[in-house]
């Protein structure tokens, strides 16, 4: 779906592929790979992170809800809910206030990651923790596949010129191994919203910047790039700002898109073409160039012409459906 025609013309001249991480290069939909506790017992860490989790629409809260229906772990309704955007949750349960969320919300709060959590993980998991009262309960890993295609679509890229950069808010070690695998070598993780905006900002200064991404933490990022793609599977924010969106969540759209672009070039370039070689022509015939040769063009000719050399763009622009993407 393009929603912005002028996307397909500057997506032929991209310099620098902005991905996020979660939901675009992986599949967005973790599962929960390890469980750590510090206090108390799992059972106890679950039931507190899924009820704070409750009103987040994020996919590491999905993949909780999951694993504690698999355990049939029933949340609790949180007194207070707030949505802290790049770093996590905050919620009040039982008169206690409980945060969800990564390593950078660990720094916002001051609080010190326990010695039995800081290796604990694996270092391609994801990793989010559970706060209460400046206290670190425990903590969950996640592994989130790797999209089928993006292998692809990242050689691709390379193929055309086009560098690509991975840019996520997830923990350093989780990015670099997704980047790893994909062949990446750009890297920016634990990013902020704020700090997004300004690595697509300082890429966009080198050359046209495209970027794909689905969250909300996306949007102003997204927004500001040349070139913003969204999948199909991405929250409203991003489908809303995104230039061209992805109706299935399949990477080898993106290729479809270059193609679509390129093709949509070709047409353009013939179409006008053929206005000016047939104007060129036949204007000045028309108007009586050569009338010393008596050589005239009947004006009900001329128009019929006329009508012809628009047939011949819209016939021209419908030779895109031949295209195979």
């Amino acid at each position: 779906l393009i929603k912005d025609a002028t996307a397909l013309e500057t997506l032929l001249l991209a310099k620098t592929f902005v991905f996020d991480k979660t939901g675009t290069l992986t599949l967005g939909k973790p599962v929960v790979n390890s469980v750590l506790v510090t206090e108390g017992t799992e059972k106890e860490l679950v039931r507190l992170t899924v009820s704070a989790e409750s009103g987040s629409e994020h996919s590491l809260a999905e993949s909780i809800r999951e694993f504690a229906n698999q355990k049939n772990i029933t949340p609790k309704n949180p007194e207070e809910f707030t949505a802290l955007p790049g770093l996590g949750v905050r919620a009040k349960i039982d008169g206690k206030i409980i945060h969800v969320g990564g390593p950078r919300l660990l720094e916002k709060l001051g609080v010190d990651l326990p010695i039995s959590l800081a290796g604990g993980f694996e270092t391609h998991e994801a990793v989010f923790y559970v706060i209460s009262e400046d206290q670190v309960l425990g903590g969950f890993g996640l592994l989130d596949p790797i999209r089928e295609g993006a292998v692809e679509l990242v050689k691709f890229l390379k193929e055309r010129g086009v560098h690509p950069v991975l840019l996520s808010g997830d923990r350093k070690p989780a990015c670099e191994a997704v980047a790893e695998k994909l062949g990446i070598e750009q890297v920016y993780s634990q990013v902020l919203p704020e700090e997004k905006l300004k690595v697509v900002e300082g890429l966009s200064e080198d050359g046209i910047t495209v970027m794909m991404g689905d969250g909300v933490n996306d949007a102003p990022a997204l927004a500001l790039a040349d070139v913003s793609i969204a999948p199909g599977g991405g929250t409203g924010l991003a489908l809303d700002v995104a230039g061209i969106t992805l109706m299935r969540d399949e990477l080898d759209l993106v290729v479809s898109a270059f193609k679509l672009a390129e093709a949509t070039k070709r047409n353009v370039r013939w179409s006008l073409f053929w206005a000016f070689f047939y104007n060129v022509l036949a204007i000045p015939v028309a108007g009586g160039a050569l009338y010393s040769l008596e050589i005239l063009l009947n004006p009900m000719i001329a128009s019929a012409a006329m009508a012809l050399s628009s047939v011949m763009v819209v016939l021209n622009a419908i030779r895109l459906r031949l295209v195979r993407l």
